[in-house]
């Protein structure tokens, strides 16, 4: 149903221009008058009826000019314009602006027309669904609640999905581009780019770009290879890369696994270390876990394991 008229939406332009520069020097309060596009209450797009162009922002004073403008542009007003005079060609936006494209185009339309832009040609806005990941929050709102409640130590927190948060986690510029290659843009609104494909971007680019490479265990949990009567021997790895020496991985009766590599109670799908199951050690042998140690506080301290002689490679 078509929407009620201002009862001053007849008011004659000169007022309407005089009232407009009170509000430019701060002579009207907040609330007291707003300036609205003359464009129709029956329109069948909601946003097109009569929206708000200027209105007096007192309280919260702005973070940059504090108190000295007191008029300030509405979004839909200034964001069209805007790119028109930077001369964006194609403004890029999420999908709850679909209905915001109208009225985009129609003000820059307007503009044009009374010769208030000089772009060759007009820039058009284009919606697509935002990039949602799993395990990880991309809204800039929620990022800041994180950020300002002390959650994370700052935007560029390892742990936040930042440019600065990850380049402080070592990621290359070359997996962030690598992943937009993949995953392209979409306006599905229900997709999600799964976590670990970023970390497959990361994983390849650090593989392309280093050339050396090491092994080591963060949280290292004592294995004793029970059948394993031999002398300790090292196992060379050709790398990847000309004129590289091989790696020299050292095999014993004892060795050293990362504790998240063993689960004592595996969840469903586990595919590492757990009571009575058989794992691979990368470039080694299958190891079968046989007993569990544990210290007098219940942690486990040992694996007792087996392995299999023909299982090299």
């Amino acid at each position: 149903s078509p929407g009620k008229d201002s009862p001053f939406r007849n008011r004659p332009v000169a007022e309407s221009l005089l009232i407009f520069e009170r509000m430019r020097a701060g002579e009207v309060k907040q609330g007291a008058a707003i300036l609205r596009a003359k464009i129709g209450m029956d329109n069948r797009n909601v946003i097109m009826r009569d929206p708000v162009m200027y209105r007096v922002i007192e309280h919260p004073p702005h973070p940059r000019t504090n108190s000295e403008w007191p008029v300030y542009p509405s979004y839909d007003w200034a964001h069209g314009l805007s790119d028109a005079i930077e001369e964006v060609t194609h403004s890029v936006c999420t999908l709850e602006f679909n209905s915001h494209n109208e009225l985009y185009d129609w003000f820059n339309e307007r503009v044009l027309s009374v010769g208030g832009l000089t772009c060759a040609a007009l820039p058009r806005q284009h919606e697509f669904a935002r990039l949602e990941m799993t395990y990880i929050v991309v809204s800039k709102r929620k990022l800041r609640r994180l950020v300002e409640g002390g959650f994370v130590d700052a935007w560029d927190d390892p742990r936040l999905p930042t440019l600065s948060g990850m380049r402080r986690r070592g990621y290359p510029p070359s997996a962030l581009r690598r992943l937009c290659e993949l995953i392209g843009v979409t306006k599905v609104p229900s997709a999600f780019i799964q976590f670990e494909l970023l970390e497959a971007c990361v994983r390849d680019s650090c593989k392309e770009e280093t050339q050396a490479k090491l092994l080591c265990v963060l949280r290292p949990l004592r294995v004793v290879i029970t059948n394993y009567d031999a002398a300790d021997q090292v196992l060379e790895v050709a790398q990847e890369g000309e004129g590289l020496p091989a790696r020299r991985l050292p095999f014993g009766r004892e060795i050293v696994i990362d504790r998240e590599d063993f689960m004592e109670v595996p969840e469903q799908g586990f595919k590492r270390l757990a009571p009575g199951m058989t794992a691979k050690l990368r470039f080694a042998y299958t190891i079968t876990c046989d007993e569990v140690i544990h210290d007098d506080h219940g942690e486990v301290i040992e694996l007792r394991c087996s392995y299999d002689l023909a299982s090299l490679g």
